[in-house]
């Protein structure tokens, strides 16, 4: 989650803005984006978050004592497979599911291509700040006062050292996971929000979503960093707020209308409420 800031300002600078003044007054926005009062409340956010970051790297820690006292036999049944993956093949996972993490969170700057969402970008930029920040503090809530060691500090073919040390026991939940998801269902929300989709083209269009946070899941528990049940929990928050922040920004479509009633037996007055 802490790397999207600055890929998203890299992915963003250029001729986007511009060509968005010449659109902004054909497209409106289907949210309702109070951006005097979110921006900085989004930039603040972006600065506890980033102070959470430094604290949790101290703070989710072990020591070469601490590994050599831990117990495979603790970790349940669902989870243990993890442990058994190869140290070998440790670097390589990492890399690629970096290499998929960064490419979705900047990949989510392609929607500016589309005219509808270029026309109120600024919107679009805060909506996606807020998004990855309401990620980045689920998993600073969770990873601060759970202690879970991740799976490369049970691998004894490491050294007690290479098991220890920094961002050791923030197992729950990965990051990485939930950032990579955060981005492609914010993607997906935003894409259909803006235009008429059918139910089998949303279908396919979140199923994609999907693809890229899944393969990230796959390569942090072969890079011994997370069990299974941290990817799957990444995976559904960033899905959620990805989600989320577009669903809560919405205009509401809502038309009241009263009928006055009247008829042999009575009088009155009909309210109706109509929703897209």
């Amino acid at each position: 989650m802490r790397f999207f800031v600055p890929l998203l300002a890299l992915a963003l600078a250029g001729p986007a803005p511009l060509l968005a003044q010449s659109d902004s007054s054909r497209f409106e926005s289907p949210y309702n984006v109070r951006l005097k009062a979110e921006i900085p409340i989004t930039i603040a956010a972006i600065a506890a978050v980033y102070y959470g970051y430094s604290r949790l790297s101290e703070t989710a820690s072990l020591t070469p004592t601490e590994v050599m006292e831990l117990d495979p036999s603790d970790v349940n049944r669902f989870d243990r497979p993890a442990l058994d993956i190869p140290a070998s093949g440790y670097g390589r996972a990492r890399e690629i599911s970096d290499y998929l993490l960064n490419g979705s969170v900047a990949g989510v700057s392609l929607l500016l291509l589309d005219r509808k969402i270029r026309a109120n970008w600024l919107s679009f930029i805060t909506l996606y700040g807020q998004a990855h920040m309401l990620g980045s503090g689920l998993y600073q809530s969770a990873a601060f006062p759970i202690r879970k060691a991740r799976p490369l500090a049970y691998n004894t073919s490491l050294s007690p050292a290479e098991r220890s040390g920094k961002n050791t026991s923030n197992s729950f939940f990965s990051g990485h996971v939930g950032s990579t998801a955060t981005a492609t269902f914010f993607a997906a929300k935003v894409y259909s929000d803006h235009h008429i989709l059918t139910w089998t083209q949303k279908a396919l269009l979140f199923t994609a979503a999907a693809i890229p946070p899944g393969l990230v899941a796959h390569y942090r528990v072969q890079g011994g960093k997370h069990f299974r049940s941290d990817v799957i929990t990444g995976f559904l928050v960033g899905a959620a707020t990805g989600i989320l922040i577009p669903e809560l920004h919405r205009k509401k479509d809502q038309r009241l209308s009263f009928c006055p009633i009247y008829g042999n037996e009575m009088k009155g007055l009909a309210l109706s409420l109509s929703l897209p």
